[in-house]
């Protein structure tokens, strides 16, 4: 079954539609404007972002306004409302591009599977029957003509934590290249040789890739094609694909991300084939970003730029991708490296892996130079991370396991010394959360909490003690570590949260008693307690709760799961002589 097929029987009804314009002055002097369609139905609305390139034609639009709206009023099934709209010409003047009437039926097709969604009380992931992911953005940007890190360091200037997708051209050079990577900021590049007759054409360019892919190893590469008109006129170019497809098969490679002034003919370094943001999810959404750049493909090139029957629909889109990797945070100079590698030699067992906080701990403690273990019970999205573990030259041990059962826990402690050599750190990470009031509860619901925040915790704890008391007194660090991940329902009580606050408040004198019972044989114990994060924590949750959490948290910036590990490769990397036993953390914004 396809995407579309999950999607096309969704009941809408449509009221009317209204037509937003939107402008916003990007690189290279170039002001871009786009229009996103409202389109409404039973108090409810549904957006897309029409992305055409051309300036007159959104003139034009916005100055007819809802021409259609008596035609698309009704109630349809959402392929048979895709289908009204294909079938009408959508533009009051001839279009520049034959393509720009793609994207716009595209903008409606966005738009009706937006309201759609909205109408059944679903999110995307529910009616494509997936689980959702923490995603996050990348800003779409060319560098201007000449080119130039102006634009990248204004914007980072306001956001130190944005990153970004690149448009690279042939005029950027050597010191701009070495610019980019001391940023830490690129997470894709996308070469544009697939796109013809538009404003953002690049010419194949076979000594452009090289550099680039050398000088950005964990970037999302998005290459020309083999059978391209512009790579067979220059066989340089098809084998410049050739080969980038080649270096992302290397993963068994250690990365090397260095400052790089790559030259024609130079064989390009180790790339990673996963080490990088997943792929772009697409989805318009309109409001406080305002797109600098035309985002989608022009029609029967690359496949994500598709309509809704093919893929999922696309108007205007963000960039997103699914769970950065850590990796970001290497340096970029062979020198430097050294000394930002404590973890070498250390061995690592991160539990509730498979995702958000344990899977950027993972990703963290290995860039650092860990050797990682990662248990979890999704063994499909453990072996993905551990492909891009070993794209970065990380060595990592799948280990599928419940650990809520006791023989399960202590057999993936064992096998981690076993086939690793030792354990060094281990970090409890697996939890859940599952809120809702103690009058007339679903007490099934507190015994999965006690098991896996509790239990679970407690059985790789004691499985884990022997190993870690071996570790810090024969190993090189003079130290192990043991993490607890709590959260900040451990210090605080609120309403609605009775069992979740006692499981986390048991995990912080757990780890206050342990802490005290093992620092004389430096072993150290460290409690986090993350405040609002972006993981899938609440998505455990009914719809009634998931809303109310929506609602407590709306307007805050809540932190990303790397922000977590940050702290937790904060505490292991300390001398040591160094303990951080407690690290309470929330978004700036959390009051509570």
């Amino acid at each position: 079954m396809s995407t579309f097929d999950l999607l096309a029987e969704l009941p809408i009804e449509v009221d009317d539609y209204t037509l937003e314009g939107l402008r916003s002055d990007v690189s290279g002097g170039f002001e871009r404007q786009t229009t996103v369609v409202h389109l409404t139905g039973g108090g409810l609305e549904g957006v897309g972002e029409d992305v055409v390139y051309d300036p007159e034609e959104h003139v034009a639009f916005q100055q007819a306004g809802p021409v259609h709206a008596g035609t698309l009023s009704g109630r349809f099934a959402l392929g048979d409302f895709c289908d009204l709209v294909d079938s009408l010409d959508l533009f009051p003047v001839e279009p520049k591009r034959e393509v720009s009437r793609l994207y716009r039926r595209w903008t409606f097709h966005s738009a009706a599977l937006d309201l759609a969604l909205a109408q059944a009380g679903q999110p995307l992931h529910a009616a494509l029957r997936r689980e959702p992911q923490p995603v996050t953005f990348v800003v779409s940007l060319r560098l201007g003509e000449p080119p130039s890190l102006e634009p990248l360091q204004r914007r980072l200037g306001r956001y130190p934590k944005l990153h970004f997708k690149l448009d690279p051209t042939s005029s950027w050079t050597e010191d701009l290249i070495d610019a980019l990577v001391r940023t830490h900021a690129v997470d894709s590049v996308d070469f544009k040789s697939l796109y013809r007759g538009t404003i953002v054409d690049q010419p194949s360019d076979p000594v452009l890739y090289a550099r680039v892919v050398e000088a950005f190893p964990d970037a999302w590469i998005e290459p020309p094609e083999d059978g391209q008109p512009q790579a067979v006129a220059d066989g340089r170019a098809a084998q410049s694909v050739r080969r980038l497809r080649l270096l992302r098969r290397a993963r068994h490679r250690r990365l090397q991300r260095r400052a790089v002034r790559a030259r024609a003919g130079a064989q390009p370094g180790p790339v990673s084939g996963l080490a990088v943001p997943s792929r772009h999810a697409q989805r318009p959404r309109a409001g406080g970003l305002q797109r600098e750049g035309p985002a989608s493909r022009p029609a029967g090139q690359p496949a994500a730029a598709r309509s809704v029957k093919d893929r999922l629909p696309l108007g205007g889109h963000l960039n997103a991708g699914l769970g950065r990797n850590y990796v970001h945070a290497e340096v970029s100079s062979q020198e430097a490296r050294v000394t930002d590698r404590p973890l070498d030699g250390a061995v690592a067992l991160v539990t509730g892996a498979s995702s958000g906080i344990g899977e950027a701990t993972a990703l963290a403690l290995a860039a650092h130079g860990a050797t990682v273990a990662i248990a979890a019970r999704r063994r499909d999205r453990l072996e993905s991370l551990a492909e891009r573990l070993e794209g970065n030259g990380a060595t990592a041990l799948v280990i599928e396991a419940d650990l809520t059962d006791p023989t399960q826990a202590e057999a993936a402690i064992n096998r981690t010394a076993a086939e690793l050599g030792r354990l060094d750190i281990l970090v409890n990470n697996a939890g859940m959360m599952l809120l809702g009031p103690v009058v007339d509860a679903d007490t099934t619901q507190w015994w999965r909490m006690l098991d896996i925040n509790v239990n679970a915790l407690l059985y790789c704890a004691n499985a884990a003690l022997p190993h870690l008391l071996d570790a810090a007194q024969d190993g090189p660090r003079n130290v192990a570590d043991m993490v607890n991940v709590s959260s900040v329902a451990g210090r605080t009580v609120r309403r609605g949260s009775a069992v979740y606050n006692l499981t986390k408040h048991g995990v912080g004198a757990f780890s206050e008693s342990l802490r005290q019972e093992v620092a004389g044989r430096h072993v150290r114990v460290s409690l986090v307690e993350p405040g609002a994060t972006a993981t899938e924590l609440r998505s455990h949750n009914t719809q009634e709760i998931r809303d109310m959490q929506a609602q407590r948290f709306a307007g805050v910036r809540t932190m990303d799961a790397d922000d977590i590990a940050d702290a937790i490769l904060y505490i292991v990397t300390r001398p040591w002589h160094v303990a951080v036993n407690e690290i309470l953390i929330r978004p700036t914004e959390q009051a509570d």
